[in-house]
Parts: C-alpha cells; structure tokens; sequence
C-alpha cells in the first residue's frame, strides 16, 4: 500500500521534470494564491464547484510539500509526530470529518499564516521575537495536510487518489511557465556528494544542501560571493528544520591539477578567510590550518552561533580513505552541524 513519502517522492520527481523549485517565498505565494482560489469555490457552495474544490485542495498539498522538500523534510516522520499513520489509506480511515465545510476551510487560515510566519524568518526580512516559541516548517505542513485531507473526505474523496491526476496535468501545463532558480535539494553538488556517501556506506542522512555550481570561468571570490545567500539560509534555517550539513563542490580547472594538493590547499584557506570575514557566517579558531582540513582531519568551527565541523573529500587523499574521490580536481567541502 503507497505511503506519506512514495507521494512526497513523486512530487519532487515531477517537480524536477518541470525544471526544478521555485524560491520557497514564491511557491508561499503559490500557496497563498491556491489558498484564495479554494476559499472562493467554497463561498460558490454549489455542486459545480465540488470537483475544483477538490483541485484547489490537491493543489495545496503539493505545493506545501514542494516547500517540505525545499527543507529536507520527511513527511511520514512528521506524521508519526503528530499521532497518524504514514499509510495513506489507513490514514484516510483514521481522520475524522469535519461537520461544518466552510468553518473548516476557514480553519486552513491559521495553519497557512504560521507557515507564512516560519518562511519570512528563513527567507525574508522578518527577524523572530526573542520571546517567539520556535517553529518548524516541516511539522506545520504536515498539520496543514492532515485539515486538507479532513477536508476532502468532507467530500467523500481520499485526496492522495488526486494528486497524481493533478501532477499529470500540471507537467503537459507548466514545463516553461515558471522562472526557475538554484535550489539547494536539487544542485549536482548535493547528488554527486550523497552518491559518494552511499557507495562508501557513510551516509547518515540526506538532511543535506548543495552549493551552487562552481564556476571555472570566475575568480575565487566571486565564486564563494555567489554561495554567501545560502549559508545565510543555512545557518538561518538548518538548526531548526534538522538540516545536518551544506557541501561545497569546487572544481579545478584540467591546466592546474598537477598542482594538487598545493592549490587546494590555498582554495581551502580563500574560502574560510572570506567567510570568517562577514558577519555572523562562520567562525574558524587561529588555531585551525587548511592543511589540516586538507588532510582530511575533521576541523571543528562555527556557523552563526552553532557547533559545527568541516572535513573534505578529493582526489589528493589516499585510495583507501573513504573520501578520496576518484575525479581529478574535484573537491567536496562538508560544513555539518554538530
């Protein structure tokens, strides 16, 4: 029987397909849109209008996991969190349902707001109170499906049944529709470096984020400059929602590989010289050398004002290390929380 995350799984397949994510605080605009259109069927309250009820809410399920996904989030934990099965047809059985239609769409409002309130904290400008109980995304979202779900076995219907006639529709619609922009569960980085993870067994957790792709093209500094928003997010973000690390991929041009290990080397100590210069990013101790991280020692340090440690994988290590990698000038930094 199809669980929680085989239709978490699908929708960031067909995500993908589509091009990738969008910023989380455009599909929060999705969401909010979504949100609109479905409050408007229920004021309709005609029988017409019950099978586009029923689209809108499909629709507000899958974009709130696309948001999840942007997060790292597993959803059937989630779930389990709050009392429910993570199998679908079981969870649909167990839901009670609602008595009054519109009170219960009305009650999606609160739930919307909070996830709101959590993504202006990550991604915009909205500092949290020092006295604000903290949030995760990931557990409100999975509140959020659990009142969608109610909902739609007001109407006699087990939303899951709908999503994946929704995700077909929405991948003949929407390829090309939307500007696309990096995301960090979906850079090459993170795939390459979880794939090494796996075949050397060392995997813990795909709680991870990938940096952008490094260009050959640009200068070191512009390079690590282009990475700068994400570790904002991360260190923002990452403590919360459970992220366990980011991974930096820097690449070596083919005419400057036979100067490995001397280079990166000095690309190690670039890139924590500019991050320890701005504010509030990272924090290395004087008594730290590149050497040291280039050996493979894990260095410890901090991101914003969370324990955390660095250790790299290459070519320059020896065979037998479980993270030496086999490509020649390929280097993968893992900044992970402690």
């Amino acid at each position: 029987m199809p669980r929680v995350n085989d239709y978490q799984a699908r929708i960031d397949e067909s995500i993908q397909k589509l091009g990738g994510y969008w910023k989380p605080l455009s599909s929060l605009a999705r969401l909010i849109e979504e949100f609109g259109e479905a409050c408007e069927e229920i004021l309709n309250a005609g029988e017409a209008s019950v099978e586009s009820f029923i689209s809108e809410l499909t629709d507000l399920y899958i974009i709130s996991t696309c948001i999840a996904n942007q997060y790292c989030a597993d959803l059937e934990e989630e779930y389990k969190l709050l009392g429910y099965t993570s199998q679908t047809y079981e969870l649909y059985q167990s839901l009670p349902v609602p008595e009054d239609l519109q009170r219960a769409t009305l009650a999606l409002s609160p739930a919307v707001g909070q996830i709101a309130r959590i993504l202006n904290h990550y991604e915009g400008d909205k500092k949290k109170k020092k006295t604000e109980k903290e949030q995760r995304v990931a557990a409100e979202i999975a509140h959020f499906h659990l009142k969608l779900l109610q909902l739609a076995k007001c109407l006699n219907t087990n939303l899951f049944t709908q999503i994946e006639k929704i995700l077909e529709k929405n991948l003949s619609r929407d390829i090309g529709r939307f500007e696309l922009t990096h995301d960090p569960t979906t850079e090459p980085a993170r795939k390459r470096f979880i794939e090494h993870l796996e075949k050397q067994e060392l995997l813990q957790s795909r709680k991870i984020w990938g940096g952008s792709p490094w260009q050959l093209h640009l200068p070191l500094e512009d390079n690590i400059q282009q990475q700068l928003p994400l570790f904002r997010r991360f260190i923002t973000c990452a403590p919360v929602e459970g992220l366990e690390g980011l991974v930096l991929e820097v690449n070596m041009p083919p005419e400057k590989q036979h100067l490995i290990p001397g280079v990166y080397s000095e690309i190690i100590a670039d890139i924590l010289s500019y991050l320890t210069q701005q504010d509030d990013y990272v924090s290395v101790p004087s008594t730290i050398t590149p050497s040291a991280i280039l050996k493979g020692e894990t260095v410890s340090l901090y991101l914003g004002k969370h324990a955390a440690e660095v250790v790299c994988f290459g070519a320059h290590l020896p065979q037998e290390d479980p993270r030496y990698i086999a490509k020649q000038g390929q280097l993968f930094l893992y900044f992970k929380l402690k």
